[in-house]
């Protein structure tokens, strides 16, 4: 029946009753590529598994213009919510920029998409001092990546180059940062170039330590938590609540075993 008033538990108002199956609902999808080589990426796994997380430096870009705005609001039922943004949204910007334990690194923001200049410059001339020994620069597979120049101002400051698994965005926790970034980014809806670059930076500073820590975990880095033994020696059985809450406490002595009928009275 079409449009009428009983339908399965979880059904839309806008679908068609029927047999769906025993405890099946409509669903959205979450994709994945089918590109994915899952044998990289459970070497990439036990590669990274026992290394810690303050060692890793992860790198990325994203995109943004002047037309982003909240993709949310509030309006009396029954009405829609409105919201006026620019048709003109401008040139997309770029920033690339680093994530630690310790929240964002250093960043730039262009007025243009990423290429081999920009991402060699920003690797040479401001993550590469920011760098320590032993430490490791982490990038996906964009092409621009594979730069021999950055690769050398890298390994100069005793840091190594790992590039991620093709297709495997949940291996790095640099996109759950961008994703708080644009969220705040959408709140502050800046219009013109000079007020987006302020919301940039103040974007960048609402990421916490605590939040880079979150999706670091969330991403599967740092050492695995080891369940506790459970204790073999036995728990003393819990004594009962007495019946009677205001009575003295109970005091049992020992008595010798000749004297214990003759005592009792």
């Amino acid at each position: 029946m079409v449009g009428g008033d009983e339908r399965d538990p979880g059904e839309h108002g806008d679908d068609e009753s029927g047999d769906h199956g025993p405890g099946l609902d409509a669903k959205k999808k979450t994709r994945r590529a089918s590109e994915r080589d899952e044998a990289k990426r459970a070497a990439w796994r036990e590669q990274a598994r026992d290394i810690e997380p303050a060692r890793f430096v992860w790198i990325d870009e994203t995109g943004s213009d002047l037309g982003m705005t909240r993709p949310y609001s509030r309006a009396p039922r029954g009405q829609r919510a409105y919201g006026a943004v620019p048709g003109r949204r401008g040139q997309n910007r770029t920033l690339i920029t680093a994530l630690t334990v310790d929240g964002f690194g250093p960043g730039m923001l262009l007025d243009e998409a990423i290429d081999r200049t920009t991402f060699d410059g920003h690797i040479i001339h401001r993550l590469a001092p920011t760098l320590k020994a032993d430490q490791i620069v982490v990038v996906d597979n964009l092409k621009v990546h594979y730069s021999d120049r950055a690769k050398a101002a890298i390994e100069a400051r005793g840091a190594q180059l790992w590039c991620l698994p093709a297709y495997s965005p949940d291996l790095t926790p640099i996109e759950e940062a961008f994703s708080k970034f644009k969220a705040a980014l959408r709140t502050s809806g800046p219009r013109t170039v000079s007020a987006h670059s302020t919301a940039v930076w103040a974007a960048l500073r609402t990421i916490t330590p605590q939040d880079a820590a979150g999706w670091i975990t969330h991403a599967g880095y740092g050492p695995r938590r080891r369940r506790p033994k459970r204790s073999t020696r036995r728990r003393p059985p819990p004594i009962p609540p007495s019946r009677f809450p205001d009575a003295p406490p109970v005091i049992i002595l020992d008595v010798p075993t000749p004297l214990l009928f003759d005592h009792l009275w």
